[in-house]
């Protein structure tokens, strides 16, 4: 007879006979027809449907009563309360432990986490799937990590790729190829993967020298894009917006109106380096990129322009000279030689005869010449040419382009 769900009596009225076939006789055959109406035979058997309206006692062979037989039969091992690390697959509605849970793969059509203190982990060789959110105290690690939800843990470890639709909030993060995001992703640690893409913001916190590390792909958000270590891609991709190509050696990407990076240009065409500006340079004989080595300062000293220099005016002198103002001779040792000349000359002579010989005078002149010999010294001042210049020390003067 076909089963019928009872119904509780109304409070305050009669029960009537056929109230109590329906809801009490009726349910009491249908109980005897699902114990194959007779008692059982022996032992070791259970009701087994014979029909779709009846049911019979079935024998329950030893072999179905086996170590493991369960679980060939259900397909899956089922779980057990006490804690288990599973050597096969694992697939539960839901799928929680204090402890480790382990496993071939992992799947579950609702959440899967650990809690608890302690190195708690999910670790499979194969996937990890759920529905729901994905959360270990410590490491998450599988081929493909897949989460509807969250996926919070220490550290994820995939050998393949990690997709999660929600948040990912991680120690760290190593994914053997791509990592996508439909929320945020946060690593207060290192996040290295293939590629990195996500519909939130990416940042790295704490620690100086956490990194956002993509392999082989691209790093892009949705939202802001943040490492307080190195920040490493193939491309860059931020708010949706990026250059789009692979940019020349020496560029730099600016952004539009909007504030999104749109295009790669070279230093020269960024505001606050304005071509001419001169600068110093010494780390080489030639000029960086993007400046050329300004001949105009070669082997000169700069002095600033204004009323009594000109923008641009040149002059002065690399060397000077001193030349001899007044100045006397002195004489070295001077010697005289020779002999005084005999007087020459000429006069007048009269023979006067007077009382007194001796008064008698005859007026002449003469002369007396005399060697010197010796010289007089060389002028004392003499003319030198001078170079006086504090310590300084060379470097280029070049010019952006």
């Amino acid at each position: 007879m076909p089963w019928t769900n009872p119904v509780d009596p109304t409070a305050g009225t009669v029960i009537t006979v056929a109230w109590a076939v329906a809801n009490v006789t009726n349910l009491l055959r249908h109980l005897r027809i699902m114990s194959g109406n007779a008692d059982p035979p022996g032992s070791d058997y259970v009701p087994v449907s014979a029909s779709t309206s009846a049911t019979a006692w079935g024998k329950v062979t030893p072999s179905v009563l086996a170590p493991g037989a369960v679980t060939g039969h259900l397909g899956y091992t089922p779980a057990n309360a006490a804690g288990q690390v599973f050597s096969g697959a694992v697939s539960a509605p839901s799928l929680t432990s204090t402890g480790a849970v382990a496993g071939t793969s992992i799947s579950s059509s609702g959440a899967i986490s650990t809690s608890l203190a302690g190195p708690n982990t999910i670790v499979t060789q194969g996937d990890i799937s759920a529905n729901g959110g994905i959360t270990a105290i410590g490491l998450i690690q599988g081929g493909t990590v897949t989460a509807t939800g969250q996926l919070n843990g220490s550290t994820l470890h995939t050998t393949n790729n990690a997709a999660i639709d929600g948040t990912a909030t991680l120690g760290a993060a190593a994914v053997g190829n791509n990592a996508t995001v439909g929320g945020t992703l946060s690593v207060s640690g290192t996040a290295t993967v293939g590629a990195i893409s996500t519909a939130g913001a990416i940042a790295t916190s704490n620690a100086t020298g956490n990194a956002i590390v993509a392999t082989a792909g691209g790093i892009s958000a949705a939202g802001n894009i943040a490492a307080t270590g190195g920040l490493v891609g193939g491309s860059l991709t931020v708010a949706g917006v990026s250059a789009g190509t692979t940019p020349a050696a020496g560029r730099i990407p600016i952004a539009d109106a909007s504030g999104k990076l749109d295009a790669w240009v070279t230093p020269s065409g960024v505001a606050g380096v304005p071509s001419g500006l001169i600068a110093l340079w010494a780390a080489s004989d030639t000029a960086p990129t993007g400046w050329v080595l300004d001949t105009t300062f070669r082997d000169r000293f700069v002095v600033g322009a204004g009323a009594t220099y000109a923008r641009t005016a040149t002059g002065g002198v690399a060397t000077h000279s001193h030349g001899g103002g007044s100045h006397s001779h002195s004489s070295s040792a001077l010697g005289v030689g020779g002999t005084i000349d005999a007087a020459s000359g000429s006069g007048n002579q009269a023979n006067i005869v007077t009382p007194n010989p001796a008064s008698a005078t005859q007026a002449h002149t003469h002369t007396h010449s005399l060697d010197v010999t010796g010289a007089t010294d060389a002028a004392g001042v003499a003319t030198d040419t001078q170079n006086h210049l504090p310590p300084y020390i060379a470097a280029h003067y070049i010019r952006k382009t």
